[in-house]
């Protein structure tokens, strides 16, 4: 388990590999603590393809004293990420591939990284070179899951469970496997928070009946882009035990 301190952390939506736009941000972010660590969790579809310009791009978007622990989408190259196995893994100095079932423990509290996702587009993609069938959890991805023994107060995930509505435009996403694979985490660890990407928009939603608020983040955009429609987010630790979230 990766153990780790700082007094600023974010939730960031899914980047696609905009490593230009993620280096602003985080240019941005370290501008606003120029003293301090801080710690970025990405909630998937982070843009792990991996072309040597890409990767470079990359180790040049990462100040010091940042950190990104990414879990991945189903939009990334999944032949690259199985060489890695069940290890936390870091990329490039200073960004982690967090695999299904890892844990970060994060100010003496513990962070479930939970990613894939069905891809909608899939019929439109090409097997093996821009879709992979491992987009979907495995019984060996669960069995890394109950492997786990931590309290969980934090899950960053890709897309969402069955228990958080969608809407009518993602009916498509109603039928992803992975959304039953999450349902299970849920009840399992029952975490204070949950955080995902996926939907390319902002919501944020208090599930009452278990003390617990979910929020889903929009993709990256442009820093300087005036929305409400928010790709990242402060997290307050202090907030996430017991159950509250701001």
């Amino acid at each position: 388990m990766l153990v780790r301190t700082a007094k600023h952390i974010y939730v960031l939506g899914d980047v696609h590999g905009e490593f230009k736009l993620l280096a602003e941000l985080l240019a941005k972010l370290k501008s606003l603590h120029p003293e301090d660590d801080v710690i970025v969790l990405q909630c998937g579809d982070f843009g792990f393809w991996f072309y040597e310009d890409q990767k470079d791009a990359l180790t040049k978007a990462i100040p010091e004293g940042v950190e990104v622990f990414a879990c991945p989408g189903n939009h990334e190259n999944w032949d690259y990420l199985d060489t890695f196995g069940y290890d936390p893994t870091e990329i490039v100095p200073g960004v982690w591939y967090m695999p299904f079932g890892t844990v970060l423990q994060l100010n003496n509290l513990n962070v479930l990284f939970v990613g894939k996702a069905d891809s909608v587009d899939k019929d439109y993609r090409i097997p093996g070179y821009t879709w992979w069938p491992q987009e979907i959890p495995t019984f060996t991805d669960m069995d890394n899951v109950d492997d786990v023994t931590v309290p969980i107060r934090l899950v960053i995930s890709h897309t969402c469970p069955n228990s958080i509505s969608l809407g009518g435009h993602y009916k498509s996403a109603h039928l992803d496997p992975t959304r039953t694979a999450l349902d299970y985490i849920w009840d399992k660890f029952r975490p204070s928070a949950w955080c995902c990407g996926h939907f390319h928009e902002f919501t944020r939603e208090y599930i009452r009946d278990r003390s617990m608020s979910f929020v889903k983040l929009a993709a990256i955009q442009p820093i300087d882009k005036k929305t409400k429609n928010l790709f990242y987010k402060k997290v307050n630790p202090a907030n996430l035990h017991p159950r509250r979230y701001s």
